[in-house]
């Protein structure tokens, strides 16, 4: 069985700002490339990553493991996997002299009730919770992550994008605890969030690695947070990583219920072997859907 073609946008490799659409923030890092029209760039990567979720996960992913707990929520959760060789990547998003494996993948799928009631969240629960402010609301209810630095946004500059409402483009420095004596690891995404305007109604959440270390607004990729950091935590020697995500919830069966699919690739850098990361990002994967229905519950009791 021949594989959809992979798309060159929604990979690991870190985005240089040339890469993006023009911002006022990212010209003195510009080089004399043409910048990519701003509707153009986010359309581009919500089709491919739409592709990527529902043609390519279908037919190259694998399960790991199946009807997984992930108590507070109800739903069960299913874990994929799969290893993306570099010859499945295209060429201009393939990392220098990149052999063997390119990208490690992990993915999950769980169907909620739509329901606003113990152990599972309706619709519009969900949209507020992943779909607006997904960053702030991420460094809410993920215990590990604490900070969501907004570096900057396109916001008021987009367009009116056919076939989607609610779309954002932004571009956020996460930053999640990690034990010591590891440094804290921090994250730079471009994070692109849209909705369906037709049914079935679909959103999409997708982050891109990106480097943005000439950037002056950023915190952590130009070590400006050893100086401006407002908390102890903030101020700490921190390593940079990435990760690429892409999120995608759709009401499903008539209605009755939401699937919530993610899947994620990550290299958290430093002296964190591989072979480590690949042992504990499923847990993560699972973990995150736990995390996610106990800070909706808390949140409707007005926690």
């Amino acid at each position: 069985m021949s594989l959809p073609a992979l798309g060159p946008r929604v990979r690991m490799r870190p985005l240089e700002p040339s890469e993006l659409p023009t911002h006022a923030e990212l010209q003195s890092v510009k080089s004399e490339t043409t910048a990519p029209d701003l509707d153009a760039f986010i359309t581009e990567v919500l089709h491919e990553a739409n592709l990527f979720m529902t043609d390519y996960h279908a037919k190259a992913f694998s399960v790991k493991r199946e009807n997984q707990l992930a108590a507070p929520a109800t739903a069960k959760v299913t874990l994929f996997a799969r290893d993306i060789p570099v010859d499945e990547i295209p060429t201009t998003a393939r990392t220098p002299g990149a052999s063997g494996i390119a990208e490690t993948w992990f993915s999950r799928t769980s169907i909620h009730s739509n329901k606003r009631e113990q152990g599972t969240a309706d619709w519009d629960e969900f949209e507020s919770g992943l779909l607006d402010n997904h960053s702030q609301n991420e460094s809410e209810y993920a215990p590990d992550v604490y900070d969501a630095h907004k570096v900057l946004s396109w916001d008021e500059s987009i367009g009116q994008i056919e076939g989607w409402r609610k779309v954002g483009m932004s571009i956020y420095e996460m930053a999640h605890k990690v034990p010591p004596p590891l440094n804290n690891r921090v994250f730079s995404v471009v994070v692109i969030t849209a909705r369906s305007s037709g049914d079935p109604s679909i959103f999409f959440v997708v982050q891109i690695p990106v480097d943005v270390s000439g950037v002056s607004k950023a915190l952590y990729s130009n070590g400006r947070n050893k100086q401006d950091g407002d908390s102890a935590e903030k101020k700490k020697e921190v390593t940079m990583g990435q990760y690429v995500s892409i999120e995608r919830c759709e009401l499903v069966d008539g209605g009755a219920n939401v699937k919530w699919q993610m899947g994620t690739a990550s290299d958290a850098k430093g002296a964190l072997p591989m072979w480590v990361q690949k042992m504990a990002v499923p847990g993560t994967v699972i973990k995150d859907v736990s995390y996610f229905i106990d800070w909706l519950q808390k949140r409707r009791q007005g926690k």
